[in-house]
């Protein structure tokens, strides 16, 4: 929606039915909407009632909801930047090939360059020094900019690619 400087609104415009997460980068601790005609949404719940999907007293989490719609959508472009930082700093590390392709919202997807073999040594370096890495899939590695993460802890991560890469020599 950001990427394509679009509102909800404007994208159900073109669409029979929406659905859309308010957790991540609009920072609601659960929860995601459905929209579509009465008929749509009528048949939906009744899926969700089969399938066991009801919550009770779920009101707090439906404030949480109001508040990341109401406060969060403006912040989601700082989310939007810090990818863009976090994936041009992966790439001057020398350690990783971003997607540039693939960098339209806030996911950085990237493969290790060679002769960064190793990949088990770098997550251990990476958590000794407090940041958790996951293994990629088929080779594809992917971070993702949110609500709670700044630019300074992704120069602090960049440091520690650095300091990292010191080790390699």
């Amino acid at each position: 929606m950001i990427a394509m400087d679009s509102t909800p609104k404007e994208i159900f415009k073109l669409t029979d039915s929406l659905t859309f997460c308010l957790s991540k980068g609009l920072a609601a601790p659960v929860g995601s909407l459905l929209l579509g005609t009465e008929a749509f949404i009528t048949k939906a719940r009744k899926y969700r009632k089969l399938i066991g999907g009801g919550l009770r007293q779920s009101g707090f989490m439906a404030a949480a909801g109001l508040v990341a719609l109401k406060t969060m959508i403006p912040r989601l472009q700082e989310d939007h930047d810090n990818a863009l930082h976090l994936a041009k700093g992966l790439e001057n590390s020398g350690l990783f090939t971003p997607d540039y392709s693939k960098l339209e919202i806030n996911l950085v997807s990237f493969t290790l360059k060679e002769p960064l073999h190793d990949f088990n040594a770098l997550q251990a370096y990476c958590e000794q020094h407090g940041v958790i890495i996951r293994p990629g899939y088929h080779g594809v590695y992917r971070f993702v900019t949110h609500y709670g993460i700044t630019t300074q802890d992704i120069d602090d991560f960049l440091a520690i690619l650095d300091s990292y890469k010191a080790t390699l020599i």
